[in-house]
């Protein structure tokens, strides 16, 4: 399931993408986007923005398996909305071999107000 709609900015250790909220997509319920949401979201980012990157720097080296390991500091600072656009927002902060530790946020894309934030603990297997 991709729940990234695109790759909006990619630099050495961060990166951002977009999702533009639709009402018919699995991370929706009835209220609107559910907060779980968010952190899937992130995990996401962060592997597109990590694809983008190698694909800049012209490698093919792809993770074959990548798996959410922890969750630490997740703060819902605002809920989330039922339409329009959301920034996705991510950043390495230590890469151990194949454990990636990230902080991210999510905003909305129009205020850049921060609805969330958290760290991610990712593994990944080339």
């Amino acid at each position: 399931m991709i729940w990234v709609d695109e790759v909006y900015a990619v630099a050495d250790s961060k990166g951002s993408c977009l999702v533009h909220l639709k009402d018919d997509a699995l991370y929706m319920d009835e209220d609107g986007p559910r907060k779980s949401s968010a952190i899937e979201w992130l995990a996401q980012a962060y592997g597109y923005v990590c694809a983008a990157r190698a694909y800049q720097q012209g490698s093919n080296s792809a993770a074959s398996k990548a798996f959410l390991a922890q969750v630490r500091n997740a703060s819902y600072k605002h809920p989330l909305p039922k339409s329009g656009t959301l920034i996705i927002e991510v950043e390495d902060k230590r890469i151990l071999g194949p454990l990636s530790l990230i902080t991210g946020t999510v905003k909305d894309f129009q205020t850049k107000r921060i609805l969330v934030e958290a760290e991610l603990k990712l593994f990944a297997e080339q």
